[in-house]
């Protein structure tokens, strides 16, 4: 479910990929769990375009795993756009290359959603990521300079819980908004890893709180009673799945459905 100023409208998460150049902590996305293939733009897209008509859906959020790891990365990005949808992405954004700039200028993207596990290269390898802190926050910046709108998602967790303050102080030094995630799905094998990096639900309000009253601009997403619906609102495609209702609803605490 997304937002286009004060309307709801219906979307769909594609997953382009599962494959990530990331091994987080947190994702519920196990690290040797493959389907079948990537997305098949010129095979799979013109049914997806047919179905998600059908369904009325609007906006088109593009992901993974990761979804820059894509060969066709950048033929999906036009494909979907062209054929009229809002279009968001979700990066870690460390693969991001200059063509990308340029196309998300030229075709100017709902939002690029940056997944931020700190300020600091040391951050990203406590929990599961190469260090390339630097190399995120300098793509957050190039995509700024070239107008797009940047928004960032904070995985709040064990090891990057001392970087909140930063990651808040850089957003609000660079006018993007800030989302807060401190709930983790269990991995797609039913493996609870995940919820291992969790803080506990007091600890995480209370982060959330400081954060607020110091910066503002900062969403708590998965802490606050949000309900999906998925099915009406909230679908997914992962390829060779077909669409389905949201892929997370039945796991989701929050789920109107779930």
């Amino acid at each position: 479910m997304s937002s286009i100023g004060h309307i709801q409208c219906k979307t769909c998460d594609l997953f382009l990929t599962m494959q990530c150049n990331f091994r987080c902590r947190h994702c519920f996305i196990p690290d040797d769990w493959r389907p079948s293939h990537d997305l098949d733009p010129q095979r799979e897209w013109p049914a997806l375009d047919g179905a998600l008509r059908q369904h009325d859906v609007l906006h088109v959020h593009l992901l993974g795993g990761e979804p820059l790891l894509h060969p066709s990365f950048e033929d999906i990005y036009r494909a979907v756009a062209d054929a009229g949808y809002f279009v968001s992405v979700t990066s870690n954004l460390s693969l991001l290359r200059e063509s990308h700039v340029r196309l998300f200028a030229q075709w100017p993207l709902l939002r690029m959603r940056v997944t931020l596990l700190g300020v600091s290269d040391a951050a990203y390898v406590r929990c599961g990521a190469p260090g390339v802190a630097g190399r995120v926050i300098g793509g957050v910046q190039r995509l700024l300079s070239a107008g797009v709108r940047v928004e960032a998602v904070l995985p709040m967790q064990s090891g990057n819980r001392g970087e909140a303050d930063g990651v808040a102080r850089f957003c609000r030094g660079t006018g993007i908004p800030l989302r807060v995630i401190t709930q983790y799905f269990p991995r797609l094998d039913g493996s609870c890893q995940t919820t291992a990096c969790q803080l506990l639900p007091s600890d995480a309000e209370a982060d959330v709180t400081k954060l607020r009253a110091r910066y503002g601009m900062v969403t708590a997403l998965a802490t606050e009673q949000n309900s999906c619906t998925a099915g009406d609102l909230s679908w997914s495609y992962v390829p060779g799945s077909g669409l389905i209702p949201c892929a997370l609803a039945a796991q989701c605490p929050h789920s109107a459905r779930g």
